[in-house]
């Protein structure tokens, strides 16, 4: 791809991103980030559904509500209850599930580039996702491990 269409393709993705309005915040994400943030805007992007929301937004209710309800409630959709096990952060908004599930595609190859942060000291047993992870679980000699089933958390 040129750099003209390279162009193209990122105004058709701002155009696609403008007046985006959060579900939970009920704020338009670019206005919040741009102007109030003074940072480009991040969209957390569900991978069961398409409904809209601002990355801190989302990641906060997940956190908050862990505390409170089980984990299939808290891994679904706020607004229609659809089942998503990961959040992927993005600067633009997409629209079409082939763009989405090349989008899920890239967030889990670059996952799985870096270092799992519960992976520490070389003990696999930390990471509570165990080999559903999505991240490296490298031990210190270099050594790949998978891990176990996800431990479950309530």
């Amino acid at each position: 791809m040129d750099a003209h269409e390279a162009a193209m393709e990122e105004a058709f993705a701002e155009a696609r991103s403008a007046g985006k309005v959060c579900g939970i915040c009920m704020e338009n994400i670019r206005l919040v980030y741009f102007h109030v943030l003074e940072r480009k805007s991040r969209f957390g992007i569900l991978e069961g559904c398409r409904h809209c929301f601002c990355l801190d937004c989302i990641r906060q209710w997940r956190r908050n509500q862990n505390d409170h309800f089980e984990k299939k409630t808290v891994r679904s959709c706020p607004e229609c209850r659809t089942h998503s096990n990961f959040v992927i952060p993005a600067t633009y908004w997409v629209e079409d599930q082939a763009d989405k599930d090349d989008l899920i595609a890239r967030f889990r190859e670059n996952t799985k580039q870096k270092q799992c942060k519960y992976v520490k000291e070389g003990y696999i047993d930390d990471c509570p996702f165990g080999n559903k992870c999505f991240y490296k679980h490298e031990l210190p000699d270099g050594t790949i491990v998978e891990g176990d089933s996800p431990r479950t958390l309530q």
